[in-house]
């Protein structure tokens, strides 16, 4: 199902604005959006496209502080893969940003844990149809680890 453009402004939009609440200083962005939106709001020195399929990306390592996207979910096929590769073009301490339709949130979550991104943040908003939000950080080294195909989060104890 496409979106009408208006739709698909107002998620840009609020691309947008997390990525002003999150405050990015984003000097290398790879943009991926089956709208060919994305990429006109920001300037063309600091960003690159890619088009499906997702799997191979044609860019070196660490090379984005910022991917965006706003894809359906079927064109992030297989996910876990795709995820990896975006992890692998992107900085250490870079950040994934989207907004996806297709994919239940806590599916998302789990795969974007079990790729190895931190801190996985994900939201629902209704449009014509729902959409899920969220973003997860590329981090030297994760806390969390897979045990039995199981995400494992450990628990810090505090002082009492």
């Amino acid at each position: 199902m496409h979106l009408p453009y208006s739709s698909i402004q107002q998620i840009n939009q609020m691309l947008l604005e997390r990525v002003s609440i999150l405050n990015l200083q984003a000097e290398k962005i790879l943009c991926l959006d089956e709208y060919d939106l994305l990429a006109a709001l920001f300037s063309p020195e600091r960003t690159q496209i890619a088009k499906a399929p997702f799997t191979s990306l044609p860019f070196e390592n660490e090379r984005f502080d910022l991917i965006l996207f706003h894809l359906d979910g079927q064109l992030l096929d297989p996910l876990e893969q795709t995820l990896k590769e975006f992890k692998r073009v992107l900085k250490v301490q870079g950040i994934l940003l989207f907004a996806t339709k297709g994919l239940e949130m806590h599916d998302l979550g789990d795969a974007l844990l079990k790729t190895g991104f931190a801190d996985p943040v994900t939201d629902n908003e209704h449009f014509e149809i729902e959409m899920t939000f969220g973003y997860a950080w590329r981090k030297p080294e994760s806390s969390y680890r897979l045990e039995n195909g199981d995400v494992i989060i450990p628990i810090l104890k505090t002082k009492a």
